[in-house]
């Protein structure tokens, strides 16, 4: 499944200037807020599984 917010851009939310963002539809707004959303909780996610890890393996 593609990403329905660079299928519709061409670029991802991070690579938007402030003008291009200022432009967008309110839809594609939310969509690119949602798709930043969706990369921090994934990141968040990542680093809590490694931080977990990390402590298991000291204990």
């Amino acid at each position: 499944m593609g990403n329905c917010f660079e299928d519709e851009t061409g670029k991802s939310p991070e690579e938007l200037t402030k003008e291009e963002f200022i432009n967008l539809s309110d839809d594609l707004k939310w969509l690119a807020y949602e798709n930043l959303l969706e990369m921090f909780y994934g990141v968040s996610g990542e680093l809590e599984e490694l931080e977990e890890k990390l402590t298991d393996g000291n204990q």
